[in-house]
C-alpha cells in the first residue's frame, strides 16, 4: 500500500532486491532490511528511486561488500553493521547529504581503504561507528573539523 511508513523484511532470506519489490512506496520512511542474504550484485540499480521519504534504512547482517550506490538524499540512519564492507570510496554518500548515523561496525574495512573525502560534505553527521573492523579506522577530518563522533576500534 502506498500509505506504507514502515516495512520490516528482516529474516527473509531475501537474496535479491529491486525497483519492482518497492514500487508505490514514496512515503515509506524505514527499511528494514537485516539478516537477509542481501549481495551488492543482488541489488539493482534503480532499487532506492521511488523511496524519496526513507529516513531510515537497516542492512546490517547482510552480504555487501561495498555500501549500495545512489540511496536516497532524504536518507538519516545508515545501518550496515555486520557485513563484509572492504571500501568506502570517495563517492559513497554523494546523494545522502542528510545522513546523520551511519553504521559500519564489524565489517572488513581497513583504513587505507575507507576515503575521508566520502564524509566530507555531511554536514549533519552525528555518529559513524566504525567498532569492530580489522584495525582501527580514524577519521581525522571528523575529529577534527565535525561535531560527529566516531567510535573506532577494534
Amino acid at each position: 500500500p502506498s500509505s506504507l511508513q514502515v516495512l520490516n523484511l528482516q529474516k527473509n532470506q531475501l537474496n535479491a532486491l529491486s525497483p519492482e519489490r518497492l514500487v508505490n512506496l514514496t512515503i515509506l520512511k524505514e527499511l528494514h532490511l537485516a539478516h537477509n542474504r542481501l549481495k551488492i550484485s543482488s541489488i539493482s540499480p534503480g532499487t532506492w528511486h521511488e523511496l524519496h521519504g526513507l529516513k531510515l534504512l537497516d542492512l546490517s547482517f547482510n552480504e555487501l561488500s561495498y555500501i549500495p550506490p545512489d540511496l536516497p538524499e532524504s536518507l538519516e540512519y545508515l545501518y550496515l553493521q555486520h557485513n563484509r564492507i572492504i571500501v568506502i570510496m570517495a563517492e559513497t554518500f554523494l546523494t545522502t547529504s542528510n545522513i546523520r548515523v551511519i553504521s559500519l561496525r564489524s565489517n572488513r574495512l581497513l583504513a587505507a581503504n575507507v576515503s575521508e573525502e566520502a564524509f566530507a560534505d555531511l554536514k549533519f553527521l552525528e555518529v559513524v561507528d566504525l567498532a569492530g573492523n580489522p584495525e582501527p579506522i580514524s577519521l581525522s577530518l571528523l575529529q577534527a573539523g565535525h561535531q560527529a563522533q566516531t567510535q573506532m576500534g577494534t
